[in-house]
């Protein structure tokens, strides 16, 4: 409860006081010696520097490797704008064995979502936090192209032609990698900027965060103030990712911001608490003519100093999320999708993903979130979904005023649940040619969904 982390916390959506799904809402008690009882568990002592751990069944602790992490980074990669770095290869490596300190200090870790956090001192801050900033006030909407990141264990920035091909992260603290983040979670001080960056046939496993962090949050992702900064032609393929998020729960196994051109391909995600793979930011603020869901009558997100309007469009356009294999994901959080996209996003296609076992009443295969424009979610399959197989937040609570259209979902086929969202020729949403299977009653076309989702055979690689 130190501050202003615990200021940060009180404040914004999502709150203690106004959870999302209050129903599920948990809060948490950690490291203290009396909760320390079942095999396997640990408890620190920083001041007196000691660690208590009780051994599991059979365990020799005469014999036993304990690794008490120290480093907040393995590798952080960054050049410059106008001199990137260029041509690494990371291949065959384990990277492990990090630990992040921030929030063990006084700014804690006020998150947003995934990955993004409130730090420092916020003006205007209200006397009453509890009943004046709950669900959103002026001090917190001031803040928003102001978040943080969380830094990664490998990073990076102002790079290009980068890859990282057959290697392992696991036992890390935190994100494991972070490709182009704001310049805060970068070591080198310099963000963004990254392109031709190709992640390929690794292991994540057994993280306090996240697998994959894609783009920054703050402006210059967005809409950046020199070319050099965009995110280009990031390729993330074959990769297995499972047992993460296990500390930072809110946090997507795979996730992009603001990019161009990125093909999502062939994963096999499983085993995290909240999304499996998350496209876009920005609630569609940062959008065309911005979003009317954030003006005052609303939010009052554009009444906030520097919170422009935008007549332009952001870098994100032509995402491709193709072939992967997402399973047991959302296992905390009902809010949010298995593959969960925000924003417009010129060009962007969900297609031939397999999509299982999202249990839980309000459980989300695919959502098309706040602002999202221009999906095609097509010939996916999805399997036992507990709530919603398609979910679009068409806000309907602000029409006629539009904000996610433009939408298509064709060909897809599910077993569970149900269609959500205004699919309507005014909002020129289109849901055509869905089908409900029975079981696993599967077509041909379906089965073939299934067979070629996930990492493919070594003999179909490059």
């Amino acid at each position: 409860m130190q501050q202003p982390g615990w200021r940060n916390n009180l404040i914004g959506y999502d709150t203690i006081a106004r959870p999302v799904s209050a129903e599920v809402a948990r809060l948490f008690l950690v490291n203290a010696l009396a909760f320390l009882r079942e095999p396997g568990q640990w408890y620190v002592d920083p001041k007196a520097g000691l660690l208590y751990y009780k051994p599991l069944p059979g365990e020799d602790m005469r014999r036993a490797k304990v690794v008490m992490p120290i480093l907040e980074r393995l590798v952080s990669i960054g050049g410059s704008y106008d001199r990137p770095v260029r041509d690494l290869q990371f291949r065959h490596l384990a990277f492990r064995h990090t630990s992040w300190l921030q929030p063990s200090g006084p700014q804690g870790y006020a998150s947003q979502q995934s990955g993004a956090y409130l730090a420092g001192e916020l003006t205007g801050y209200p006397a009453d936090p509890i009943r004046d900033c709950s669900w959103g006030c002026p001090a917190f909407e001031a803040m928003r192209n102001r978040w943080n990141q969380q830094p990664a264990a490998v990073q990076v920035a102002a790079a290009t032609r980068i890859v990282f091909d057959d290697d392992q992260f696991s036992q890390l603290g935190q994100v494991a990698l972070g490709i182009g983040n704001n310049a805060d979670a970068n070591d080198g001080g310099v963000g963004l900027g990254a392109a031709a960056i190709e992640v390929t046939r690794n292991s994540f496993s057994d993280l306090a965060g996240g697998a994959i962090m894609v783009g920054g949050i703050r402006p210059d992702a967005h809409h950046p103030s020199r070319p050099e900064m965009g995110l280009r032609d990031i390729l993330i393929r074959d990769n297995r990712i499972a047992g993460v998020s296990r500390d930072y729960k809110e946090q997507s196994a795979i996730l992009v911001t603001y990019a161009s051109g990125t093909v999502i391909a062939n994963n096999d995600v499983s085993d995290a608490p909240y999304d499996g793979i998350d496209i876009g930011w920005g609630w569609g603020t940062n959008d065309p003519g911005g979003s009317a869901e954030y003006w005052r009558q609303q939010r009052g997100y554009y009444d906030q100093p520097g919170n422009l309007v935008y007549d332009t469009p952001t870098t994100l356009r032509d995402t491709v999320v193709v072939g992967n294999r997402v399973t047991k994901v959302k296992q905390w959080f009902p809010d949010g999708g298995a593959i969960y996209h925000l924003s417009a996003d010129p060009g962007a296609l969900i297609a031939d993903n397999y999509i299982a076992d999202v249990a839980g009443a309000g459980g989300i295969a695919v959502y098309l979130d706040e602002g999202s424009r221009y999906v095609t979610v097509r010939n996916n399959v999805i399997d036992r979904v507990g709530g919603v197989w398609l979910n679009l937040n068409s806000q309907d609570f602000i029409a006629p005023k539009r904000t996610a259209l433009d939408n298509l979902a064709i060909g897809n086929w599910y077993n569970s649940g149900r269609l959500q969202g205004s699919w309507t020729d005014y909002l020129n949403n289109r849901s055509v040619d869905n089908i409900k299977v029975e079981g696993d009653a599967w077509p041909a076309a379906a089965r073939s969904v299934i067979d070629h989702s996930g990492v493919r055979p070594q003999d179909k690689q490059p």
